[in-house]
């Protein structure tokens, strides 16, 4: 399951209030962003080789 399909899951789990539902979702943004740039530089890795 990748981080961003997780992200999905415990968005629809995690209370939308609770203070510590906000720094989750920050958390998983962070996580969500990094590893789109990882596959972004992956890729582009592979089209040199």
């Amino acid at each position: 399951m990748t981080s961003r399909r997780l992200s999905y899951v415990l968005q629809q789990q995690v209370h939308l209030y609770v203070p510590e539902a906000n720094e989750l979702r920050d958390e998983i943004d962070y996580y969500v962003e990094a590893e789109r740039q990882i596959e972004t530089e992956l890729a582009r890795r592979q089209i040199r080789a």
